[in-house]
């Protein structure tokens, strides 16, 4: 078991014998096998341990357990204790989401001001074959079908080849201590579902599932790297950058063989999910239809698609005090006071009769509602015409922002400044601000 392990690792090029791991342990029979093995090959490793304070005493029992067993060792630890209910209460989320977010987070906190070369997973191949089936009903597509990663940026998972049958026979075998999880008998979990009640059916048909399934991951796997390797390619081609995003043309998607397979390997990556909504708003070219994800905005418009950050900055106000000269946030602007009047007709300069401001400016998102009077007019005007008028983009409009003096707009920043702020014949002192590229 020992050196079927120790192939996998070099065969798979997991980590050397110069890297320094930390192991994440559980108390569970996986990672204290895991941990034992690492042990075994004399690996430089430390342990991390999460108490989730999911099981009362037992949450804590488990943490003793670890640090009793990694002591007795000599082996550093760290630790920490998580309210995780309430984590997840905030964060809207279910309780095994709250804790992997938790739980990668301190991780990766760990590794790197402990200077370890990697993270090391307990998962093993029934867990691989959970995962296939738990995505199978999420509809997580080909990528989730094709197994958990063996290495992951600095993840890896050295005993994925070993099930947990094996793990239990070595571990009685070589009397290695761990702790039951009361939660693993559990149906409130669906993994727990899968693990205890669907599989014992699937091996009444079929002993041999569990080997069916990985051998079809591996399948899987291959396919879907080779996949998305040709598709991933070709989408690079057909990108154009945005601010803060891409866009692609909706013919180039449409007119490909298989067009689905690009709608989902273009949108999953950022988050989407509900792929036929968005195929369909693409087939019917639905200007003005948007899908968010957690971090990203779709739009669809003017026969493009668009794929940009996604920050709801609606209510934020940045303030520029006089004596500024140049900021960077939001956008890109140079300010400057002169007292010799003249100005150059450019929509990326604003020329503003100083008297006439309130400082401090502040720029903001525009918002429906806003209107200004647009220079050469002694009429109020809506932004949401004026942008009709300017024949602005969805797109365009979402990236507007305005500068504004005592909440009147003075300049819509790139476009138009507000008449009532022009430079007149009175004009003593002028204000001037520069839009960088």
């Amino acid at each position: 078991m020992i050196n079927k392990i120790k192939q996998y690792i070099s065969k798979n090029n997991l980590f050397s014998s110069n890297d320094k791991l930390l192991v994440a342990v559980s108390a569970g029979i996986d990672s204290m096998f895991l941990l034992h093995v690492l042990m075994k090959l004399d690996y430089k490793i430390e342990v991390i341990h999460c108490n989730f304070s999911l099981r009362a005493a037992e949450s804590d029992n488990d943490q003793k357990f670890i640090e009793e067993f990694t002591s007795n060792n000599n082996i550093k630890i760290h630790v920490k204790k998580f309210d995780t209910s309430r984590f997840a209460k905030k964060e809207k989320i279910s309780t095994q989401m709250a804790a992997r977010d938790l739980r990668y987070e301190y991780f990766e906190e760990i590794r790197s001001s402990s200077n370890c070369n990697y993270i090391v997973i307990a998962h093993n191949s029934d867990d691989d074959v959970e995962t296939f089936f738990i995505n199978l009903l999420r509809g997580s597509g080909p990528k989730g079908l094709s197994g958990i990663r063996k290495k992951i940026n600095k993840i890896v998972r050295p005993i994925l080849s070993v099930s947990r049958n094996d793990i239990h026979n070595y571990v009685n075998l070589n009397n290695i201590y761990f702790r039951e999880d009361s939660s693993n008998l559990s149906s409130d979990y669906v993994r727990n579902n899968f693990r205890n009640k669907i599989f014992p059916l699937l091996s009444d048909i079929n002993p041999s599932f569990k080997k069916t399934i990985l051998n079809q991951i591996k399948i899987l796997d291959e396919f879907y790297q080779m996949h998305s390797h040709v598709v991933g390619e070709d989408l690079d081609h057909l990108k154009s950058k945005v601010k803060n995003g891409f866009k692609i043309k909706l013919s180039d998607i449409l007119f490909k063989k298989f067009p689905m397979v690009y709608v989902y390997e273009l949108f999953h990556q950022y988050g989407f999910k509900d792929f036929d909504s968005i195929y369909l708003a693409i087939k019917a070219k639905e200007s003005g239809k948007v899908f968010l994800s957690d971090n990203f905005k779709l739009l669809v418009d003017r026969g493009y698609i668009y794929i940009i950050e996604h920050y709801n900055l609606n209510n934020v106000t940045y303030k520029i005090d006089q004596n500024v000269k140049e900021i960077f946030n939001p956008v890109k602007l140079k300010f400057l006071v002169s007292s010799k009047i003249a100005f150059i007709k450019n929509s990326k300069q604003a020329f503003l009769d100083f008297d006439k401001i309130i400082f401090p400016l502040n720029i903001r998102k525009w918002q429906n509602g806003d209107s200004f009077y647009p220079l050469g007019m002694k009429n109020k005007k809506k932004l949401s015409n004026f942008f009709i008028d300017e024949k602005l983009s969805l797109y365009d409009k979402d990236n507007v922002w305005l500068l504004c003096s005592n909440n009147n707009i003075i300049w819509v920043i790139g476009y138009r400044i507000d008449d009532r702020y022009k430079l007149t014949d009175n004009t003593k002192k002028m204000y001037i601000a520069n839009l960088l590229n």
